[in-house]
């Protein structure tokens, strides 16, 4: 809100044209981080005897 009635600068102005830009991309890149490694868990219990031990799965990597 402060941004937005701030005398207008170069700053100001470059700023309320990128932040809700970048400010969504973070929520969909959590989103998308949360979903694929969910994905990978479930995809990686339906095997069975896997061949090679799948990186970042085990429990010291949560």
């Amino acid at each position: 809100v402060f941004p937005i009635l701030a005398k207008p600068t170069k700053l100001s102005c470059t700023l309320l044209r990128t932040m809700p830009g970048i400010s969504f991309a973070m929520m969909y890149a959590s989103l998308f981080t949360k979903t694929n490694r969910i994905a990978r868990i479930l995809a990686g219990s339906k095997k069975r005897f896997p061949k090679r031990k799948l990186r970042f799965m085990s429990a010291t990597a949560q």
